[in-house]
């Protein structure tokens, strides 16, 4: 009877590593940089309790440049802080163009364009978010939690002349709000 008792405990058992292993298989680790799923050609792993990731694969969609330094046997990374930036009074070909939402001019100029996304002032973006989910409960904090129907979202944020710009393509990852822009009218459309 012993005997017995050790071989079910121990075939349970076997039979519950096998069952967690081949979950965590079927269920593996997304790396998400900016709100953008990233594909890696090594997928990310957990080795001795550390989430494992290639270093170019968060480095380049942040905009650092990713080197390999042979004879040093060093991966150098060097960040970039140069953003792409768009003010009224900047640049000629501006032509004093304010931001547009949906064709309403919102009498914004300034904005920035940074990694194929676009950051704006978040107040008209509230509104359009709060109105599209009916939810006159919604709240945004200073530290980017966006609160839409009982749920919180972590909303992507920069600051550029001490003002925060909060990043549309955050948004659109969480399925909020999806956009389209034209820059050469600075008309951004949102669904």
């Amino acid at each position: 009877m012993k005997k017995y008792i050790i071989g079910l405990v121990t075939g349970l058992l076997l039979g519950f590593l096998l069952a967690t292993t081949s979950l965590a298989a079927d269920n593996p680790i997304k790396l998400i940089v900016n709100g953008k799923e990233i594909q890696c050609d090594v997928p990310p792993q957990v080795i001795n309790g550390r989430t494992m990731v290639p270093a170019r694969f968060v480095a380049e969609p942040l905009g650092a440049k990713v080197e390999w330094d042979a004879i040093g046997n060093a991966v150098i990374i060097t960040s970039s802080s140069k953003y792409d930036i768009i003010q009224k009074n900047q640049t000629e070909r501006m032509n004093n163009m304010t931001l547009k939402i949906n064709g309403v001019d919102t009498g914004i100029d300034w904005w920035i364009e940074k990694d194929n996304d676009l950051y704006v002032p978040f107040r008209e973006i509230f509104e359009f978010i709060a109105s599209k989910f009916n939810d006159n409960k919604s709240s945004f904090s200073a530290e980017g939690i966006l609160m839409v129907n009982n749920k919180s979202y972590r909303i992507e944020k920069i600051v550029y002349n001490s003002k925060p710009l909060y990043s549309l393509n955050s948004l659109s990852s969480y399925n909020l709000l999806s956009y389209s822009w034209d820059p050469t009218t600075a008309n951004l459309i949102l669904q």
